[in-house]
């Protein structure tokens, strides 16, 4: 179930430079959400399944690397 959390491992993470990634990360998947969420077509909804796919494969990464 860690890789739900996504990118808030690396915001969880002591090194600022994680932190910082961690960030940009959450925004990054965050407005693809949210032009979901404005605006619902296919171009989208593309987005979406790219953004949740990415958003697991980062807590993928979280969770294996220990953050």
């Amino acid at each position: 179930m860690d890789i739900l959390l996504g990118p808030l491992h690396f915001l969880m993470d002591v090194a600022p430079e994680n932190r910082v990634t961690g960030v940009f990360l959450c925004i990054a998947f965050v407005v693809c959400v949210g032009a979901f969420a404005l605006r619902r077509n296919l171009a989208t909804t593309i987005l979406l399944i790219i953004a949740i796919g990415g958003w697991l494969l980062v807590g993928l990464l979280g969770s294996g690397i220990g953050c």
